[in-house]
């Protein structure tokens, strides 16, 4: 599955800085940091996207707070999606 894939036509993609979620650090190295709150339904889901749009991380929301291990990623610019409902979440992060 790419960042492009046609699902996105059918949900409503907002951009991650006005969604109100913080994702923090970034750039980030080992860890990036993911709060939700209580904006999620049960089933969201994080992906990690590399720059070519192959997914490298999938992973179910399951808590209010969630955290990517970046240790595996490669150096460069990554893509996040978060899918809930009836949005699709996008930000761009930087892997140092």
């Amino acid at each position: 599955m790419k960042v492009s894939d046609k699902n996105v036509s059918k949900k409503r993609l907002v951009q991650l800085e006005n969604s109100g979620i913080p994702v923090y650090p970034n750039p980030a190295n080992e860890f990036v940091t993911i709060g939700f709150g209580n904006q999620m339904t049960g089933s969201s889901i994080i992906q990690l996207y590399d720059i070519q749009g192959k997914e490298i991380i999938r992973k179910k929301i399951t808590g209010f707070t969630q955290q990517l291990d970046m240790g595996s990623v490669r150096a460069g610019v990554c893509y996040l999606r978060i899918t809930t409902g009836e949005k699709i979440i996008t930000w761009k992060i930087t892997k140092i």
